[in-house]
């Protein structure tokens, strides 16, 4: 089963509390793949609310100057109408939540980015290569910048079906898609307006889920006073 984009939602603001309110994507149903980027400057850390979310790439703390980014995903399971994640600190922030169709929901995740952010100063925003294992992988690239130095997008990814281009408050956070087979998809690169090392951006690669065995060709006819069935 191919994997397919159902919707996004997403916002940015001047943080008054800890609390970062996600709303859900219109759309998204039961077994739905839901991910949510969450990103501000000065790397403070995210916690995901109740709910059977698993973390994903994140920027460690050493990196000080760089956008910090996380990412956290679950399978939808009679989901309200928004979720609250947990901010460290109160700090500018933007937030994207994206739902996904035909994932498979027992192994969602394939792989995910890992390595340390890319803090050139540069105008590439750079999501790590990751080495995909299954085949028909969907891999969504999810990356942020700061808007007054980074500027604006101004080359996408090759190949990568955009998603959001959100020139947010302070931040802005461009998502895309693109389906690999097995193996490294190699470095993947934004292309923003002006130099800038306040910059992050990852890949999560999504397991689509397995298609369904074909239904047998069934076959009847009567022989003599019997009744022969046969499928194949």
């Amino acid at each position: 089963m191919a994997i397919a984009f159902v919707a996004e939602a997403h916002s940015s603001a001047q943080a008054t509390g800890s609390s970062v309110v996600v709303s859900k994507p219109t759309g998204t149903l039961d077994g739905h793949l839901v991910l949510v980027l969450c990103a501000n400057f000065a790397v403070h850390g995210y916690t995901a609310p109740d709910g059977s979310w698993t973390k994903l790439s994140f920027t460690d703390p050493e990196y000080a100057d760089a956008v910090s980014i996380t990412a956290f995903a679950k399978i939808a399971d009679s989901e309200g109408a928004s979720w609250t994640f947990t901010q460290s600190t109160e700090a500018w922030y933007s937030w994207a939540a994206f739902a996904y169709s035909g994932v498979d929901t027992a192994a969602p995740i394939d792989v995910y980015s890992t390595a340390a952010p890319y803090v050139t100063e540069d105008t590439t925003v750079r999501a790590a290569s990751v080495t995909v294992t299954a085949a028909n992988c969907l891999a969504v690239w999810l990356g942020s910048w700061i808007n007054d130095v980074g500027g604006e997008s101004a080359g996408d990814p090759s190949g990568f079906a955009e998603r959001l281009d959100y020139q947010g408050t302070n931040h802005s956070v461009w998502v895309g898609d693109k389906t690999f087979g097995a193996g490294a998809t190699g470095n993947v690169d934004l292309t923003v307006t002006s130099a800038t090392t306040m910059k992050d951006a990852c890949m999560v690669a999504l397991k689509p889920a397995a298609d369904a065995p074909e239904a047998p060709t069934i076959n009847a006819y009567q022989s003599g006073s019997n009744i022969i069935v046969a499928w194949s």
